[in-house]
């Protein structure tokens, strides 16, 4: 897994694991979503979410089918978050 982002490359490895989950994705993913696909614990996920959010290289809002969930999608330069 090669990270071009600058901002990602000295994070730890579940928040680099997490952005490019989120990079490769088709899709905005749930924060359940993205701790299944990387196989660690929500708390994990949540809190690499926290970091790559904080570092903005990823953004969340509002699931549009439930608008008590977030979900998340990378910052990147082909494409910018709505």
């Amino acid at each position: 897994m090669e990270i071009e982002e600058p901002r990602v490359k000295e994070m730890r490895a579940s928040a680099k694991l997490v952005y490019s989950i989120l990079k490769d994705s088709d899709r905005r993913l749930s924060s359940r979503e993205i701790a299944e696909r990387a196989q660690v614990h929500k708390r994990t996920a949540r809190d690499a979410l926290s970091d790559l959010e904080a570092a903005g290289v990823v953004v969340a809002s509002r699931d549009t089918r439930d608008a008590r969930k977030l979900v998340y999608e990378a910052c990147t330069g082909e494409h910018s978050p709505e």
